[in-house]
């Protein structure tokens, strides 16, 4: 899928096809647009394959202008920007202030660099609460995704989200994903049945 079908799905209940999946990338590493040796870059694999993606850029991994520009020239329909904050701080450990900085700063830059609305945000470590939830909401972000837990993959401690909030303005700032580790990595013939 991409960003765009997966932001229509979850959040207007636009219908998608059968066996569709979001494929989703954290941070930023040069390997997203470099060659790694004699192996591809992550967006040269996705490309060969047709796959989509939603990338979440940690602006302060964005060290020089070329990462930017490799950003730049990315396929818009293929290749969503989303954003994993500022520093990769966890959001529910915040202060206030510093949660304001962290949602609304990394947004304003990652807009201003690439000339687009950034719509969606990934929680660094999956660490949320009510507070950044209300904060993306205020700063125009229209969906928020966090880590499914479960088997170990992390401590609960990291898991605060407040489930007493139901409001359904803030239930679409936490769409859980699972990540991929090196404990459950997967290939893609696992993953599509190649």
């Amino acid at each position: 899928m991409t960003g765009d079908e997966a932001l229509g799905a979850l959040l207007e209940g636009k219908s998608i096809p059968a066996k569709s999946v979001l494929l989703t990338f954290d941070d930023f590493y040069s390997s997203w647009v470099d060659p790694i040796g004699t192996n591809p870059s992550i967006v040269a694999t996705l490309q060969d394959y047709g796959f989509n993606a939603l990338l979440f850029v940690t602006v302060g991994k964005m060290k020089n202008s070329s990462n930017w520009n490799a950003l730049k020239k990315l396929n818009r329909t293929q290749f969503g920007i989303g954003c994993h904050n500022i520093e990769h701080y966890p959001d529910a450990t915040a202060s206030l202030d510093e949660v304001i900085r962290q949602v609304a700063d990394s947004k304003n830059q990652i807009e201003k660099q690439l000339g687009i609305t950034v719509r969606s945000y990934a929680y660094p470590y999956g660490s949320r609460n009510d507070t950044t939830r209300l904060h993306l909401r205020k700063n125009g972000y229209k969906i928020g995704f966090n880590f499914g837990y479960g088997g170990g993959k992390e401590d609960a401690a990291w898991d605060n989200y407040s489930h007493g909030v139901r409001e359904s303005l803030l239930e679409k700032y936490n769409i859980t994903r699972i990540p991929m580790t090196q404990i459950n990595k997967y290939s893609f013939n696992d993953i599509f049945g190649a």
